[in-house]
C-alpha cells in the first residue's frame, strides 16, 4: 500500500500537468446575458466589447437565426469545443467598417517576470472577402475602453501566428499560440488586430457557391477556446498543430473549378502537411489537406508536382536507435502520394522525394521549432 505521502505528491504531481486557464470563460459557454438579435460578445460572461461596434457571439441556443452554430449569417463553423464561439472584424476595405475586438478580465493579475502561454483558435468565415494577417493578442494592466468610437486599438500585439502569416482558414480551426513574459500586473486580455490597415497584409477570398449570403468586403473571424496559463518547459506551448474538429473531407472542390491555373498552383506550393512527430499517420487537418490536393489536381489536368517529405533533427537523431525512423521523411512523401493515386489521380503526374532533415522549414531546437519540420510539402514541375 501508498503511503499517504506518496499518494499526495502522486495527486501534486498529477494537478501539476493541468495548469490553470486564467481565462475564465474561455469557450465563451458561460452566457450572462441575452442571446437576443444580433448579441454581442458582452452577452457571454467575462467578456465585453472594445468599441462601439462590438465583437459577436454565436451560440447553438441564440434567439437569432444568423447568430447560430454551426450555421450562421457568415457561414458555416463548427465550434472547437462547446456550442458557442465569438467573431470579430479585423479589417475591412478602405476601413468602411469598423473593426472589433474581444476583451476579458483574467482570473488573476499575472505576476512579473513569469511566463505564461497565451492560445487561442480562428477560423476564417466563409463569406469575407479578405483575410488578413496580424491576428493576435494583447496584454494590459488596463482596460481599454472605446465604447464611444469605433477606431481601431493601435497597440502591439504581443501573441500572433509564429509566421504572422494571413489566416486563411475557413473550414477548421487555426491556433494561434506564443509565450508572453509578465511585466506583471496585467490582468486584461483583447483579441483583434492591433495594426493600421497600411501595416496589415490581406488576401482575396473566393466564397463558395454553396453560401448563398452576399460576400463581406471584410475578414471576419471566429474565435474558440481562449487560455492564458502558466508555462511549463515540461508541457510546453504547442500550438499550430492538427488539433482541429469538425474537418470536411472535401475543402477546395467547388471553389477550385472558379480558380485559374496560377492560382491553383500558388495555393498549392504554400501548402504544409503538418505530421505528429515520430509519425506518417494522414489524419485531422492534414488528411484535410491532401483531400484539398486531390480536388485542385483533378480540377486542373495540366499540373504535375513532387511529393516533398521532411523530417526533424529529433527524428533523425531517434532513428539512430530505431531503424524504421530513417525513412521517416520518405514514408510521409509515399503516404500523400499513394493518396492521391488512390483518388484518382494518375501516378505519372507525381514524384516523390526524401530530404530528412536538410531542409527544415524553420531552424531551432525547441520542440516547437522541431515538430514544424515534421511535414511534407509540394513544388509545382514546370516545362
Amino acid at each position: 500500500m501508498k503511503s499517504l505521502t506518496a499518494v499526495l505528491l502522486s495527486l501534486f504531481s498529477l494537478g501539476s500537468v493541468y495548469a490553470q486557464n486564467l481565462v475564465a470563460n474561455g469557450g465563451f459557454e458561460e452566457i450572462s446575458g441575452k442571446l437576443k438579435e444580433g448579441a454581442k460578445v458582452d452577452a457571454a460572461a467575462n467578456w465585453f466589447s472594445l468599441t462601439a461596434t462590438g465583437g459577436d457571439i454565436f451560440s447553438e441556443e441564440s434567439k437569432d437565426e444568423g447568430m447560430k452554430t454551426p450555421d450562421n449569417r457568415y457561414g458555416r463553423e463548427k465550434p472547437y469545443s462547446g456550442t458557442n464561439y465569438a467573431g470579430f472584424v479585423a479589417f475591412s476595405y478602405k476601413g468602411k467598417e469598423p473593426r472589433s475586438y474581444l476583451m476579458t478580465e483574467l482570473v488573476k493579475p499575472l505576476e512579473k517576470g513569469k511566463k505564461y502561454c497565451v492560445r487561442f483558435q480562428v477560423s476564417l468565415s466563409d463569406i469575407s472577402k479578405f483575410a488578413t494577417n496580424n491576428i493576435g493578442a494583447h496584454l494590459s494592466d488596463k482596460e481599454y475602453n472605446l465604447s464611444d468610437s469605433n477606431e481601431p486599438l493601435l497597440v502591439e500585439a504581443n501573441i500572433m501566428h509564429s509566421k504572422n502569416k494571413i489566416i486563411e482558414t475557413s473550414v477548421y480551426w487555426e491556433p494561434i499560440c506564443g509565450v508572453f513574459t509578465a511585466e506583471g500586473g496585467e490582468r486584461f486580455l483583447s483579441i483583434g488586430n492591433f495594426y493600421a490597415d497600411k501595416a496589415t497584409e490581406t488576401s482575396t477570398m473566393k466564397k463558395g457557391p454553396q453560401f448563398k449570403q452576399a460576400q463581406l468586403n471584410t475578414a471576419y473571424y471566429f474565435v474558440d477556446e481562449v487560455s492564458v496559463e502558466e508555462y511549463s518547459p515540461s508541457a510546453g506551448c504547442a500550438c499550430e498543430r492538427n488539433e482541429f474538429v469538425d474537418v470536411p473531407k472535401v475543402v477546395h472542390k467547388t471553389q477550385s473549378d472558379n480558380m485559374s491555373t496560377d492560382e491553383v498552383s500558388s495555393t498549392i506550393a504554400n501548402m504544409k502537411i503538418q505530421f505528429d512527430s515520430l509519425s506518417a499517420e494522414l489524419k485531422g487537418e492534414a488528411l484535410s489537406q491532401v483531400q484539398s490536393l486531390v480536388n485542385f489536381m483533378k480540377a486542373k489536368s495540366s499540373l504535375t508536382i513532387v511529393v516533398i517529405g521532411h523530417a526533424s533533427d529529433r527524428e533523425m537523431d531517434a532513428a539512430k536507435k530505431t531503424v524504421a525512423l530513417a525513412n521517416i521523411s520518405a514514408n510521409r512523401a509515399k503516404v500523400v502520394a499513394d493518396y492521391l493515386i488512390k483518388n484518382g489521380v494518375d501516378k505519372t503526374r507525381l514524384k516523390t522525394e526524401a530530404v530528412k532533415n536538410t531542409r527544415p522549414f524553420v531552424y531551432g531546437h525547441s520542440a516547437e521549432e522541431q515538430y514544424q519540420n515534421c511535414a511534407v510539402h509540394i513544388e509545382i514541375i514546370t516545362e
